[in-house]
């Protein structure tokens, strides 16, 4: 610190591992702030909620369209 004293902290586990998981509202919040840099925010909210029904889908095709930029093949 400025004033010279040096701080200390332990976490015994990693936040995000199963002994202390993110809240799916914290995932959600940071997934939106990273991919937002990237995407606009209207792309990015249709990536989420095909990443977060994924284990509903039948397939993966709704990701893909998804994450899809100018020059995807459709036709996989």
């Amino acid at each position: 610190t400025k004033d010279g004293r040096e701080l200390k902290h332990y976490q015994k586990y990693n936040l995000g591992t199963d002994r202390n998981p993110f809240a799916r509202d914290r995932v959600i919040d940071k997934f939106m702030s990273n991919a937002t840099r990237a995407v606009s925010e209207r792309r990015a909210r249709r990536v989420l909620e095909a990443i977060m029904t994924l284990d509903e889908a039948p397939d993966v095709k709704a990701l893909e369209a998804a994450v899809c930029l100018k020059g995807c093949s459709r036709t996989r």
